[in-house]
C-alpha cells in the first residue's frame, strides 16, 4: 500500500471537509449580518455588546470541526483562526465566493489562482495539527505495486 498516496489522498480530503466547514461558517455570518440589520421592534434596555462576525465564525467553524472529528477543540479553534484570518485579509470576495462555490460542490478549488497565491499562507495554519481522516472518507485504494526498474 502506498502510504504517501493514501495520506494524500486523506489529506485533500480533510481539506474539501474543512472548506465546506468554512462555507457554512460564512453562510451562517451572512445570515446573522442580515438577521442584525434588521430593523428592530422594540428598543432593547440594555445596550448590546458589539458583534464580531469574525469571531463567530471562528466559533462556527471549530465546534462543526469538533463535531466531524476533523481534529481537537484547541487545534480546530487554532485552524479555523487562522484560515478564516488568511482568508478575510488576502482574498476579494468574488474570489472567496469562487472557492467555496467549487468546493460546496465537491470539486478541487486548488486550480483557481486566488487560492494557489493564499496556499503556503493556508499551509502555515496546519502545520502541527493532527487531523483525523473524515468519517465519510472510505479507505484509499491499495496502489499497484511498482515494477522493479533496478533489473535488466
Amino acid at each position: 500500500m502506498n502510504t504517501l498516496f493514501s495520506k494524500k489522498t486523506v489529506m485533500e480530503k480533510t481539506m474539501l471537509q474543512t472548506a465546506k466547514v468554512a462555507m457554512s461558517v460564512l453562510l451562517t455570518g451572512l445570515v446573522m449580518t442580515s438577521v442584525q440589520a434588521a430593523p428592530k421592534k422594540a428598543a432593547p434596555t440594555k445596550e448590546a455588546a458589539p458583534v464580531s462576525i469574525q469571531t463567530i465564525m471562528v466559533e462556527k467553524c471549530t465546534s462543526e470541526a469538533t463535531a466531524a472529528k476533523i481534529t481537537d477543540a484547541k487545534s480546530a479553534q487554532k485552524v479555523c483562526g487562522c484560515t478564516i484570518g488568511v482568508q478575510a485579509n488576502n482574498l476579494k470576495l468574488g474570489e472567496f465566493w469562487a472557492i467555496q462555490s467549487l468546493a460546496m460542490n465537491g470539486k478541487d478549488p486548488r486550480s483557481l489562482p486566488a487560492l494557489q497565491r493564499i496556499q503556503p499562507q493556508l499551509d502555515k495554519c496546519r502545520e502541527g495539527i493532527v487531523f483525523n481522516a473524515p468519517p465519510s472518507a472510505a479507505p484509499a485504494p491499495a496502489a499497484a505495486p511498482a515494477a522493479d526498474t533496478s533489473k535488466p
